[in-house]
């Protein structure tokens, strides 16, 4: 036993048994002989037992576990039986598989997901299933097909189970991003599932489909473009969706028709990216672009939903102070002339005095600034 006096907080509780007599057979304490519980006892709180477990735990059979995920619901599969914890070979596992593994853990809300080839890494003891096959109703996975295996632990099964959103996820789930793009507009495509990003297998994928990506991420109207076979780079970490077939009117990508979650036969090399239409601007908001730092670059103005260069003719201090004034950024009035560009360029030159291109709030800004000078900003 443990000296009792190693804990404490136990003053305010009450004491219910007393002479205990356990045979050591018994699956209860409240089954071994002892005076009557709650009755009359000679005990103080200085006489409090405590013990220290040792061993394992001998598990039942069927019993699951998840190990080696970075949340609760999710890992590598373990069950027990005979009283030995030992894997699931990963041949056949799919999400229906999956699906009555996290039903006997509880996580109901949701689509499993079926990991292979020892995502969450390899387990030990045994590998006790094989080939498993199960219709979705079983209550434990013993009830399930399967058999003996051919099978090394790097084939071990895993599963990520839809649990409550944990307060520590990365994102939330059905979230959409685009990775290694030159812009904002495109790039690979990554959802949100159970807490972790995820890629996309390009089987199937078309404009659509893109379409349905570009439209939740806000890039509406223009014309989406689907890009396959890893145009944006491969990713790394899971494939959650293949086989996507969207009728462009979903306003998640979760919601198109397609393999369950994780359940793929794809590579990264085949990760789908898009190329949504850039966003339209609203008239008269300024930017600055290819600078060396956020507040230095070329000018540039929305006009009629559409960026367009200034030029630099007849363009002042006071103009570029408000311009930074304009655009939140410290304004100390220093001049930086612009060179033309010949993007998309509209040639014409601010006047704050007569307040023309669309009376734009620099102009109205200019007087209350100060001025200043240093040499001239060239983009390259």
């Amino acid at each position: 036993m443990v000296d009792p006096e190693e804990f404490s907080g136990v003053e305010d509780l009450p004491i219910l048994m007393d002479d205990v007599k356990c045979r050591g057979m018994e699956s209860n304490l409240l089954s071994c002989p002892q005076l009557q519980l709650n009755a009359s006892h000679d005990c103080t709180h200085m006489e409090d037992v405590a013990i220290s477990c040792t061993g394992t735990r001998r598990c039942q059979n069927g019993e699951i576990a998840l190990a080696g995920g970075q949340y609760v619901s999710e890992g590598t599969i373990q069950i027990c039986l005979d009283g030995v914890w030992g894997t699931v070979c990963d041949d056949l596992w799919d999400p229906t598989d999956a699906g009555v593994v996290c039903n006997i853990l509880g996580y109901t809300n949701g689509s499993a997901i079926a990991l292979r080839g020892a995502h969450f890494g390899q387990g030990t003891g045994p590998i006790h299933l094989d080939n498993v096959i199960c219709t979705g109703s079983e209550t434990s996975l013993l009830d399930c097909r399967s058999s003996p295996h051919n099978c090394g632990h790097y084939e071990d099964a895993g599963v990520i189970c839809p649990a409550p959103q944990d307060a520590d996820a990365n994102c939330t789930n059905g979230d959409i991003r685009l990775a290694d793009g030159d812009n904002e507009y495109q790039g690979r495509v990554e959802v949100c599932l159970h807490g972790n990003w995820g890629t996309v297998c390009d089987d199937g994928w078309d404009n659509r489909d893109a379409g349905v990506v570009c439209n939740q991420l806000g890039y509406t109207g223009g014309f989406p473009s689907a890009v396959s076979n890893a145009g944006f780079g491969r990713g790394s970490g899971l494939i959650f969706l293949d086989n996507v077939d969207c009728d462009g009117t979903e306003p998640n990508l979760l919601q198109c028709r397609g393999n369950e979650p994780g359940n793929h036969n794809c590579g990264p090399s085949e990760d789908a990216g898009v190329f949504c239409p850039a966003r339209p601007c609203i008239d008269g908001t300024l930017r600055l672009n290819d600078g060396f730092n956020p507040s230095n670059g070329r000018l540039e103005i929305c006009v009629n939903e559409v960026w367009a260069t200034v030029c630099g003719t007849g363009f002042t201090d006071e103009m570029a102070a408000a311009a930074c004034t304009g655009m939140g950024l410290p304004s100390d009035g220093e001049h930086i002339h612009l060179v033309d560009s010949l993007w998309n360029l509209i040639r014409f030159a601010l006047d704050c005095d007569t307040r023309n291109i669309l009376e734009h709030s620099l102009c109205l800004n200019a007087q209350y600034l100060g001025y200043g000078r240093r040499k001239n900003y060239v983009p390259g």
